[in-house]
């Protein structure tokens, strides 16, 4: 079966990889992201008159990088940059689409064809732009429940998001986990279409994300 798909941005998302955190003045404390231990991933959904014999894609990055600074006693002082390697997306691992309860198998022609729409100059441009940046314009609420507003910038494209989160921390670690739903347009990007649109993608995205931080030492 020839695979769909149009390329998450997400990356944006990415953009939710989170908040780290570690410690320094008083009250304030800087994580800074695990790469191996935090997961971002992008669930594209199909479309099209002949969705009924296409499957969603899923996206799962690694190598999420960046850190926070978190006051303790004022949240809105707080600040959060954070970046998605679009070179890191794995496309439509099988242990991966088993995890989230997803059906459908690709052969390694498909994913790799699915691989070179995504980082195509017409999608993420991974040759030009390759990673996605995320930084905290806001930080407001009490945890385990904190908002974020999030400038993302998608190659050219920059946008500010609203994030919910639920965090949990100790002396050592921050984890942040959570979901949402974004456009592909809002980010210059067209949702992938072919055979005249019978084979396609939704323009709507799903992140899902699960960030872990570690204080300096």
């Amino acid at each position: 079966m020839r695979p769909f798909l149009s390329v998450p941005i997400i990356a944006a998302a990415a953009v939710l990889a989170g908040l780290p955190i570690a410690r320094g003045a008083e009250g304030l404390r800087t994580f800074v992201i695990d790469e191996a231990a935090s997961t971002l991933t992008i669930r594209i959904f199909r479309a099209g008159l002949f969705s009924v014999f296409a499957h969603d894609h899923l996206l799962v990055a690694h190598g999420i990088a960046g850190r926070v600074r978190y006051d303790d006693r004022d949240v809105s002082q707080s600040s959060l940059q954070l970046s998605v390697p679009v070179g890191s997306l794995i496309v439509d691992d099988a242990e991966h689409r088993e995890r989230e309860g997803m059906e459908g198998e690709f052969s390694e022609e498909d994913i790799q064809e699915v691989r070179e729409i995504l980082l195509s100059e017409a999608f993420l441009d991974e040759g030009n732009h390759p990673r996605i940046v995320a930084t905290a314009v806001d930080i407001t609420g009490e945890p385990p429940l904190l908002n974020l507003g999030l400038n993302v910038r998608i190659k050219q494209t920059e946008k500010v998001i609203r994030v919910p989160i639920r965090v949990t921390m100790d002396e050592e670690t921050f984890r942040a986990e959570g979901e949402l739903f974004l456009l592909q347009s809002d980010f210059g990007i067209e949702p992938f279409s072919s055979f005249l649109g019978f084979i396609s993608v939704k323009d709507t995205i799903q992140i899902r994300f699960d960030i872990l931080g570690r204080t300096l030492e």
